[in-house]
């Protein structure tokens, strides 16, 4: 049986609330504007002529471009009926009208996205800084009927930062000899990189054991290893990390 897997788009609570105020908010304010217009234009009722050229023309200037709708206004508007006679200022715009297909997807996102912020408002004050991270990758999951697992998520900046740790002590010169506090960050650099690494790597390097590490630093491209030797350095007498074999960084 072959193994699929799904990878989501990460929005943080800042980059939601944009979304919706460049995207939905934007295109729920022209259709509004639209059929402000087109009550303006073909209503029987007495409106002044100077509102009416007033709104087609602010109408036209803000969403039309040589006749035509700008994108992508132009995806949520159809002719509603066929333009009279041109004359020397004629708003083509009074003769459109909302696509009512577009629009009733656009109401459904307008309320789906009302509904997942105020679930946000209505979560607990301990839990809000989580929640922030979490929130767009919980909604997405929904709408397939499953839930978060940590487990599952890849921190894709932390994988980078990751591999700059390792890269900038591995690529050391040959037989270089690593400080307490370089093998430190290097083990928790490979760790990190092995359980963020898409797809999954074949090394299950658990606490991070020398073999383990270089077995991921095999796995992860590198022909450098690290081993032990008995050393005396400083007065200190311990084993040390050494750097040995080969100079060729990962791809």
């Amino acid at each position: 049986m072959y193994k699929r897997q799904l990878y989501l788009q990460a929005k943080d609570l800042g980059e939601i609330k944009g979304y919706f105020r460049r995207t939905i908010l934007q295109y729920v304010r022209f259709i509004a504007e639209l059929k402000l217009v087109n009550y303006a234009a073909n209503s029987s009722e007495k409106i002044g002529d100077q509102l009416i050229t007033h709104n087609l023309g602010t109408f036209e200037n803000s969403y039309q471009e040589s006749g035509s709708f700008k994108r992508p206004y132009c995806h949520y508007v159809q002719q509603g009926r066929d333009p009279e006679k041109p004359t020397s200022r004629t708003y083509l715009c009074r003769y459109f009208e909302p696509n009512p297909m577009m629009t009733a997807q656009l109401s459904y996102d307008y309320y789906r996205m009302l509904a997942l912020l105020e679930s946000y408002e209505n979560t607990p004050a301990d839990d809000r800084g989580a929640k922030k991270e979490t929130l767009w990758i919980e909604h997405q999951l929904s709408w397939l009927g499953l839930e978060y697992d940590r487990k599952c998520w890849i921190d894709y900046p932390e994988y980078v930062q990751s591999k700059e740790t390792v890269n900038r002590i591995i690529n050391r010169p040959i037989g270089s000899v690593l400080s307490k506090k370089e093998q430190d960050k290097l083990k928790s650099a490979a760790i990190t990189m092995v359980k963020s690494s898409h797809p999954p790597m074949a090394v299950k390097i658990g606490k991070g054991s020398l073999r383990k590490i270089n077995e991921a630093l095999a796995e992860l491209g590198y022909s450098q290893k690290i081993v032990s030797k008995n050393r005396s350095i400083k007065g200190n007498h311990r084993n040390y990390w050494v750097i040995t074999d080969g100079t060729v960084a990962p791809k």
